[in-house]
């Protein structure tokens, strides 16, 4: 028998037996299995951590270049007669707004658009820059706006609450139907109503406190946010007169009164609407000058739209809170009873 062949058969029938048992051994072996995982994982969570850090830099810059856009807008609308150092003062702070974030290749651009009073032809009054910014066809995209003899501010809308996601997704969808299927619409923006029979609202929330314990009124806030406050009388006969004189399309309406109340003001308001004495109420105040997340401290609305329809209110704003605690009053204790 030729025995050549048994040699490497059998070298080979060894090295996999040896193979076999090491296979074996490894698959068996836990020592160090915590540092393997470790040494697998730690580049996907190192890519991870990273790309979140820098998705919530890029939410943020984003919110302050909105909020750089609006501010602008917003303090440059509010002037009927600026000049280039005004605007260069308003570059300038709302810049800070930036901040922690370099500005370096930040650009704005500003254009004043008006319409001719009698074709309301929209025509670009005068433009300004910062680090080289622009307007990419500012009458164009004013277009939509016009009104004869008027000026227009276009800027984002960016809602803090559901609440205001809601109604401002409303308005564009009622929009939309107008300018596609020829319909017309009004959408109101009123202050806060107050009235009778109110089911909720700071002042309803006062009285209901008050009337559980006399002592201590719990306030949401710091106490400084100012609003305008509107009673509903007048709120009905503006939605009437607007139905009445308004134009074709798609009219939005700012209802409110040209002032403002706080709600320290308020709660002062409800304590004394109660016959409590000022001084036998402790007012406990909250931290933050949101009320609650999605509050808007500081509100006021331009009605000068309403106004030109012959519309104005006839209370300020304390003077419709005031008219509407006493109804409160009234309800509670029968509802009571």
């Amino acid at each position: 028998m030729n025995n050549d062949w048994i040699l490497p058969m059998t070298i080979s029938w060894k090295l996999s037996k040896t193979v076999g048992r090491f296979i074996h051994r490894f698959a068996r072996d836990q020592q160090g299995i915590a540092a393997t995982e470790f040494a697998l994982v730690l580049p996907i969570m190192l890519t991870l951590f990273g790309g979140a850090v820098e998705l919530s830099n890029f939410l943020t810059v984003e919110r302050k270049v909105l909020s750089v856009v609006q501010t602008t807008a917003d303090l440059i609308g509010q002037e009927t007669d600026i000049s280039a150092s005004d605007i260069s003062d308003i570059y300038s702070a709302t810049l800070q707004i930036l901040d922690p974030y370099p500005t370096t290749g930040l650009s704005i651009g500003v254009s004043s658009v008006v319409f001719d009073e009698d074709t309301a032809a929209a025509s670009e009054d005068w433009t300004s820059s910062y680090n080289g910014g622009s307007v990419s066809s500012a009458t164009t995209l004013a277009a939509d706006f016009e009104e004869a003899g008027k000026s227009v501010i276009i800027g984002p809308m960016e809602p803090i609450s559901t609440y205001g996601a809601s109604k401002l997704a409303c308005e564009a969808l009622i929009s939309a139907y107008c300018h596609m299927f020829g319909l017309r619409a009004c959408a109101f923006r009123f202050g806060n109503v107050v009235g009778p029979r109110q089911t909720h609202g700071v002042g309803y929330d006062f009285i209901r406190k008050l009337k559980a314990d006399p002592r201590r009124l719990d306030i949401l806030g710091d106490g400084s946010q100012s609003k305008p406050y509107i009673h509903v009388n007048e709120i009905i006969e503006a939605v009437l007169l607007a139905d009445n004189r308004s134009g074709t399309g798609f009219n939005v309406f700012n209802v409110a009164p040209d002032d403002a109340v706080t709600v320290s003001e308020i709660a002062e308001l409800s304590v004394t609407a109660m016959g409590l004495a000022r001084g036998a109420v402790e007012l406990h105040y909250g931290s933050d000058s949101r009320g609650w997340k999605g509050d808007v401290p500081i509100v006021r609305l331009d009605c000068s739209r309403i106004g030109a329809l012959g519309w104005s209110p006839r209370w300020n704003s304390r003077e419709a809170v005031e008219r509407s605690l006493s109804p409160l009053i009234e309800e509670m204790e029968r509802r009571e009873t």
